[in-house]
């Protein structure tokens, strides 16, 4: 009898999954990967970044860029090449030399793939957020700072 092979991340997706990574790792757009897989265009871009970002997407994805060789570590090898391309060790020449600007910057779009950056910042708030405007006289505003500053004492002695 022969012996099943393991499901891969790729095959836990649904057809219209697997139809965004398929496109996705054509040009390593999400948004427009996203409409190509027949998703609406309306707010393609969020809508796409979401679907990035679910478990069996992001697995799915990281198992393709693992298959043709992309990796964290090609990642940084390949910056460093350029970063330090007046070493004989490290400099690209022949068919493979590339303008400097448009590898850094196909290095840039890889690491981001591979999370090594994110253009956004993650902040953790611990306990309510108060969203205060800059209206109001200035009394008004050193009032709601003060009732900001003891919710946040609060929850923070809460949480201790």
């Amino acid at each position: 009898m022969a012996k099943a092979h393991p499901r891969t991340a790729y095959d836990k997706l649904n057809p219209m999954q697997k139809k965004f990574v398929n496109e996705y790792m054509i040009d390593f757009n999400a948004g427009r990967a996203y409409v190509r897989a027949g998703y609406a265009k309306q707010a393609a871009d969020q809508c796409a970044s979401r679907a990035l970002n679910t478990a069996k997407v992001a697995a799915a994805v990281t198992e393709a860029l693992d298959a043709i060789g992309i990796s964290p570590n090609r990642i940084r090898s390949g910056i460093a090449a350029i970063a330090f391309g007046d070493e004989p060790s490290k400099r690209v020449t022949g068919p493979n030399a590339h303008n400097e600007q448009d590898r850094l910057a196909a290095m840039d779009r890889l690491s981001k793939i591979q999370g090594m950056i994110t253009d956004h910042a993650e902040v953790t708030q611990v306990g309510p957020v108060r969203v205060m405007f800059d209206d109001g006289t200035p009394a008004e505003r050193a009032a709601a700072a003060g009732e900001a500053a003891a919710e946040r004492r609060r929850a923070a002695e809460v949480n201790r």
